[in-house]
């Protein structure tokens, strides 16, 4: 497990494959309702207190969760709230109010699993270059590319619906969450390629 502290308020996870069998996590089927997925977490939130002083024990905290491919995940972990002291509830972001459950512990999780991955680039070149490495790591699941022209620079995003290596997209891009870049890109953005972005693009 490796726990980068970002700021005070922010903290990286990275659990290996390993990490994901110890702690009894599965990406694919993480149980928002499970006690065991409740402990699990706490389990590594302990340990990011006790080795960085990360501290969420009385904290609104919301927890984003990227799959790897190798079979292990990348989470950030963000405090919301001042220190409240109120009971734990850990709730999938599509559930409603009557499906959080409520543990004996302080502070309060809201979870929340990246679907896919996307991200954001300056260049068309830095576009193209990440998708000839994300192609050449393997990647063959749906992609999208667009341009957005509504700011004052240009941009290029690209939306994979499968898992990737996210550190290719780090290297080229800024990272994106994929449910809201959804909304924008609909609204906003001008379409490069549909379905099969990564492949068209790593030829140009």
């Amino acid at each position: 497990m490796d726990l980068i502290l970002i700021s005070e308020s922010k903290l990286k996870v990275t659990l290996t494959p390993e990490d994901m069998k110890a702690l009894q996590l599965s990406c694919d089927d993480i149980d928002y309702d499970s006690t065991g997925t409740r402990r699990a977490f706490w389990s590594i939130l302990d340990e990011a207190k006790q080795k960085t002083g990360f501290d969420a024990a009385h904290s609104r905290v919301f927890i984003q969760i990227y799959p790897s491919k190798d079979g292990g995940c990348e989470l950030y972990v963000t405090k919301l709230s001042p220190e409240t002291g109120s009971s734990l509830k850990m709730t999938d972001r599509s559930c409603d109010s009557s499906d959080r459950l409520t543990l004996d512990r302080a502070g309060e999780f809201d979870l929340k699993k990246v679907r896919g991955c996307a991200a954001e680039f300056e260049t068309l070149s830095q576009l193209t270059n990440c998708c000839r490495r994300l192609y050449a790591d393997g990647y063959r699941g749906k992609s999208y590319a667009y341009c957005d022209r509504s700011r004052s620079k240009t941009r290029y995003i690209l939306i994979l619906d499968g898992i990737a290596d996210i550190n290719i997209l780090r290297e080229y891009g800024n990272l994106l969450d994929p449910d809201i870049v959804h909304i924008w890109v609909a609204e906003h953005c001008d379409e490069i390629r549909m379905s099969d972005a990564v492949e068209t693009l790593r030829g140009l």
